[in-house]
């Protein structure tokens, strides 16, 4: 059964016909930036992040960020998930505290600037809601209630009522935007069994409930990582076997890799797409993989990369791809000092960004900390980062320098095409 709106009201990337992209960015002044692509020009679609087409006036959000300095971390107060957790909470050892911490995810509704959470699994936590952070109003929702009697379908999924089952969604999760207006979610560790599942889960945010996609080609395994691309308009998802991807139109998979890839281990990592260079990146446990998106079959492929390489060494950081650097920006939620990584796609080199300020993101101790995942993501209508830790603790934001956000006729699908 939906629920009404739970708030939080208290204090929060040889040619084929070959092409030129004008993407007018407004950095300081307007400019274009021109990117040469080597597929054909419905590829070179970004998406449709952003393609609002008024001037948006301040929100209390736009009000705060835009004070902060450059290189900098803000904690949004009174920005608690555990204030509109449900009660009584569903069975489980942990409760709702598992919806982060139990080697779960987030993805970002680019149509509403949200922060998607949705997690739990295994003995941790039955409930099976759906979590949003609202960035404009810094208030997080709850926009459905738990499955009343999950303890009644343990492992099976769904649950009796036709709902997910609660699980570990690693980084299986990723917000597919208009005209879809998805958000998509697997992941492994399924309440209360902890083995992977098939099922392909897709959640409505036109109407707040859930339905199943086609299931995904391979069985299921825990610590599937999952980036939706903005050109192809697709969802794909990587699980220790292959690379597939999730099309939301026809709701039906394609296989991109036609054999295992032994490089890397999807526990422990995290992934994203690069929408200039047509690559899908894993990063984590000390490799570094890179897999072509336009060449079918691909083949993965680990990569050097030189420079502050620790980020490369940790437990499934936050990564994303930032449009206006094009570079991947990394954050590592266990470590206390805030730092944070970018990597030069070019080069390969990464660079440590030490905050500026002296506030950083709540981490937990080095027993409770599983992983970032897609708690860590890009705002591209605030120029901005947002990464949660913890129910109980607040939503930081990061600054990575002062240019001004991305106007909307600017962003990722609001390109304009041309080709000779």
């Amino acid at each position: 059964m939906m629920s009404n709106i739970f708030v939080n009201n208290n204090d929060e990337r040889q040619e084929q016909d070959s092409m030129v992209i004008s993407m007018s960015q407004v950095i300081g002044q307007d400019q274009a930036m021109t990117i040469h692509h080597h597929r054909p020009w419905k590829y070179a679609l970004f998406g449709l992040l952003g393609i609002c087409a008024t001037v948006v006036e301040a929100t209390p959000f736009d009000d705060l960020f835009t004070t902060a300095g450059s290189r900098e971390w803000v904690e949004l107060s009174g920005t608690n998930l555990s204030g509109v957790a449900p009660v009584p909470q569903p069975t489980g050892t942990t409760g709702v505290w598992a919806v982060m911490s139990k080697w779960s995810g987030g993805a970002y509704d680019t149509d509403r600037d949200r922060l998607i959470i949705w997690g739990g699994g295994h003995f941790a936590y039955a409930g099976n809601e759906v979590y949003v952070f609202d960035v404009n109003n810094m208030e997080w929702i709850r926009l459905t209630d738990p499955t009343a009697d999950a303890y009644l379908t343990q492992g099976i999924d769904p649950y009796r009522d036709g709902n997910p089952i609660s699980r570990h969604t690693y980084d299986a999760l990723a917000y597919i935007p208009a005209p879809y207006d998805l958000l998509y979610g697997r992941g492994g560790g399924v309440y209360v069994t902890g083995y992977a599942t098939p099922l392909t889960w897709l959640f409505d945010f036109k109407s707040n409930s859930w339905h199943q996609g086609a299931d995904h080609p391979n069985t299921g395994n825990a610590g599937e990582i999952s980036d939706y691309d903005f050109v192809t308009q697709r969802v794909y998802s990587y699980d220790k076997n292959y690379l597939v991807a999730f099309d939301p139109a026809t709701e039906s998979w394609t296989q991109i890799s036609t054999h295992k890839s032994s490089s890397f281990q999807p526990l422990g990592g995290n992934g994203v797409v690069d929408p200039i260079r047509r690559k899908f990146i894993r990063v984590g446990r000390g490799v570094v993989n890179v897999q072509d998106l336009d060449v079918i079959p691909s083949t993965a492929q680990a990569v050097i990369t030189t420079g502050a390489t620790e980020i490369v060494n940790t437990e499934s950081p936050g990564l994303v791809y930032d449009p206006v650097s094009d570079k991947l920006v990394a954050w590592n939620g266990g470590d206390a000092s805030g730092a944070v990584y970018l990597l030069d796609l070019d080069t390969l080199v990464w660079e440590k960004i030490v905050p500026t300020g002296s506030v950083a993101p709540y981490v937990l101790s080095s027993g409770e900390f599983n992983g970032t995942y897609g708690r860590f993501q890009y705002m591209p209508s605030k120029n901005g980062f947002i990464a949660v830790n913890y129910t109980d603790s607040n939503v930081y934001v990061f600054k990575l320098n002062n240019a001004p956000p991305m106007s909307p006729s600017s962003r990722p699908g609001a390109l304009s095409i041309t080709t000779r």
